[in-house]
């Protein structure tokens, strides 16, 4: 019973493999012939036969029907799969020796005792290697037959002429067969093409309307672009979109004729009904939602005199820009010449990682004549869309930078005075002159008292916008310089390092990033606690530097920060900076 059950077995896998093999000497033959028939198919449903002229239809189906007939030439000497050759195959698939396959049916030449014995103990061997025999699978080699991978071109256009024809009718199969017509009525039949192709920004893919019109197109996003084509026969056949709110045919954007085709597009923003080739289809268009921009907290003061905001944005396809729109509060004159216009502050967009759409934005304004003026702030968001939108406006005194020094806050005051009004040039020179009266005693370092002296010339001397700006910007530097010399730049270099990591933290930088850009901020936080150290007088250091760290409380702060950013919390780590940077 068992050797009969393992000869079933044999029998079945001798078949599969005769079948694999059938496969592998059938389907190469088969590659050209199938060829042959996927072109014809392409070429009938792409409308090509109803297009061509008679005679050269009857070209192409002779060229079609004489390489289907070549591609079965080789077939004259095709041959079925042997047994023997099946048997073989599994040998090959199993890795088996000596035709054990053939074993479990053959008898000895001499039939003894001691004859048969010595062969049945042969069979059980050997069909101890046949107890997992595997028939394999079949492998074609069509590259033996197109060695350039020419079957792809044929295969490609089937796909192509397959979605292209759809439910139109454009081309059918009997279309190589008909009989030819009189010049003048060989025409296509009218076939129609439309499709919507939403905004990029939104992301989503064309959406393509069936030919019957039997369709409703749902939430297609505002902006979307309407292509409408006719082509063949009967292609004057009106093209409109008809809008629900007044029912007045909308205005195509673009209208393209010829002497078979026409197309129209239309910009979709308000949902309607599109009517063409005698057919209707219901278009319904979603607006595109404003953008929402709100304060998520009250405007602060880093303590370097930064201004830092914190919002929310949000919009239904994401915001492209957004930025806090400064401009002076309280009592105005309407006829005041500001020397600069209003400070410019683009606001940051919320990370990918952020649930309630918040984000933060620091910079330092403290140059800008408007600090430590009342100003109105609103933030504004735009979206792709174009639309804008506006938060309620909060009103605050801009931060502006602390001068320890009288004289160098006098030499900043003098400036802020012309440069938020050029009409009071006259004043601030009044108030610059009273300052240098008794030099002696107010002025004690000769190279201060000679800066301030050259700034009052050009200040005489400033006519233009030009002269005007460059003196505000020098009184700037004599104001910054007074108060601390060189500190200015390592101030710089710290916030830069800051502002570097805080971004590349919310962007989702690489480890090795964040490892560089935390040594940077290392560097610049080292200069510049060293230059406050040196620059600054004990009395100074009592008010100023009340809250500076000991190196101690340095380190264990930046190291605090690396663990953060290492461990992943990046959203933690990035809002630590932002607190480190105060």
């Amino acid at each position: 019973m068992q050797g009969e059950a393992l000869n079933r077995r044999i029998a079945r896998k001798r078949a599969i493999a005769r079948l694999n093999l059938l496969a592998e000497r059938l389907l190469p033959g088969l590659l050209w012939p199938a060829c042959f028939v996927a072109l014809y198919l392409s070429f009938s449903w792409l409308g090509l036969f109803h297009a061509v002229p008679f005679a050269l239809r009857i070209a192409i189906l002779l060229l079609l029907a004489g390489g289907f007939v070549a591609g079965l030439w080789p077939f004259r000497r095709f041959r079925l799969p042997t047994r023997a050759e099946a048997e073989r195959r599994l040998e090959r698939e199993n890795a088996l020796a000596h035709q054990v396959i053939s074993v479990a049916g053959d008898r000895p030449a001499r039939e003894t005792p001691e004859a048969l014995a010595l062969w049945q103990a042969h069979q059980r061997r050997m069909a101890e290697k046949l107890d997992r025999i595997d028939s394999g699978y079949a492998r074609p080699d069509l590259s033996a037959v197109d060695r350039h991978g020419l079957r792809a071109i044929p295969a490609l256009l089937l796909f192509v002429a397959f979605f292209y024809a759809g439910t139109t009718g454009s081309g059918r199969l009997a279309d190589a067969f008909r009989p030819p017509v009189n010049e003048g009525e060989a025409t296509l039949a009218l076939r129609f093409d439309a499709w919507i192709s939403p905004p990029p920004y939104t992301r989503k893919a064309p959406v393509y309307l069936q030919a019957d019109g039997a369709d409703d197109v749902a939430a297609i996003p505002e902006g979307s672009v309407l292509t409408v084509r006719l082509s063949g026969k009967g292609t004057d056949a009106p093209i409109a979109f008809l809008p629900d709110a007044d029912g007045q045919p909308q205005t195509a954007d673009n209208v393209e004729e010829s002497e078979l085709a026409r197309s129209a597009t239309f910009t979709l923003r308000q949902s309607g009904v599109l009517e063409a080739a005698g057919r209707q289809w219901m278009i319904d268009v979603v607006p595109d939602a404003l953008p929402v921009i709100a304060f998520k907290s009250e405007p602060r003061a880093a303590a370097n005199g930064a201004l830092e905001l914190e919002y929310t944005v949000s919009d239904d396809y994401g915001v492209t820009a957004a930025r806090a729109r400064i401009v002076p509060a309280g009592d105005i004159d309407e006829h005041a010449e500001p020397l600069y216009p209003p400070p410019e502050f683009p606001l940051n967009m919320p990370s990918r990682s952020s649930e309630d759409h918040s984000a933060f934005t620091s910079r330092n304004l403290t140059e800008h004549p408007l600090s430590g003026r009342p100003v109105t702030i609103t933030l504004i968001a735009e979206d792709a869309a174009g639309h804008v939108a506006r938060s309620a406006p909060l009103e605050m005194i801009l931060p502006a930078r602390t001068f320890y020094n009288l004289l160098a806050g006098s030499v900043a005051e003098q400036r802020q005075i012309f440069a938020l009004d050029t009409r009071a040039m006259p004043e601030a020179l009044q108030y610059s002159a009273a300052i240098t009266l008794r030099p002696e005693e107010t002025i004690p370092d000769l190279t201060q008292f000679l800066l301030i002296k050259s700034a009052q010339t050009r200040m005489l001397l400033a006519h233009d916008d030009e002269t005007y700006r460059d003196t505000a910007d020098y009184m700037w530097e004599i104001a910054t310089g007074i108060e601390d010399g060189e500190l200015t730049a390592a101030e710089r270099r710290l916030r830069e390092a800051q502002d570097a990591l805080s971004e590349a933290l919310r962007d989702g930088a690489s480890d090795a990033e964040i490892a560089r850009l935390m040594e940077e901020l290392r560097q610049a936080m080292q200069e510049y606690l060293s230059e406050m150290a040196q620059r600054m007088q004990p009395s100074k250091m009592q008010q100023g530097q009340q809250q500076a760290l000991r190196q101690r409380d340095l380190d264990n702060m930046l190291n605090q920060l690396e663990n953060l950013a290492r461990s992943g919390d990046r959203a933690a780590a990035s809002s630590f900076c932002r607190s480190c940077s105060g």
